[in-house]
């Protein structure tokens, strides 16, 4: 029995390590160089919380890392200022490729995100 006790204590331990690895790898800002959202930009923080700017707004949320580079991100809220009806619509399309984003990728000073398996977003340090 100790030794099974050992042996979770240990991979709980070990998992919890590899999580905090991955969200410690996160917690950066980024700047978007994805053509179609040149001015958006991504701040992971150390609270499991996201923000960033969309263009023109601002936005917040929350994110969870899964295994195997899973991610997801839920943003709760914008800021209401308007803008060029193009640039409000490039808005709203950022927010929600954002929300449907199931995993990324870090490659150097770049994050790529992916929704099932396509590269949607790229971002830089």
């Amino acid at each position: 029995m100790k030794k099974l006790l050992c042996g979770l204590f240990v991979t709980l331990a070990l998992g919890g390590c590899a999580s905090n690895t991955i969200k410690q790898n996160l917690e950066k800002d980024y700047k978007s160089v994805s053509i179609d959202y040149p001015n958006a930009s991504l701040r992971f923080m150390n609270n499991f919380k996201v923000a960033g700017n969309a263009g023109i707004n601002n936005y917040f949320g929350e994110y969870t890392v899964e295994k195997n580079n899973g991610i997801k991100i839920e943003i709760k809220g914008t800021t209401m200022m308007a803008g060029p009806i193009n640039e409000m619509n490039n808005e709203k399309s950022f927010i929600k490729v954002l929300d449907n984003v199931d995993s990324y990728k870090i490659d150097g000073n770049y994050l790529y995100f992916y929704e099932k398996g396509e590269q949607v977003l790229k971002f830089v340090k």
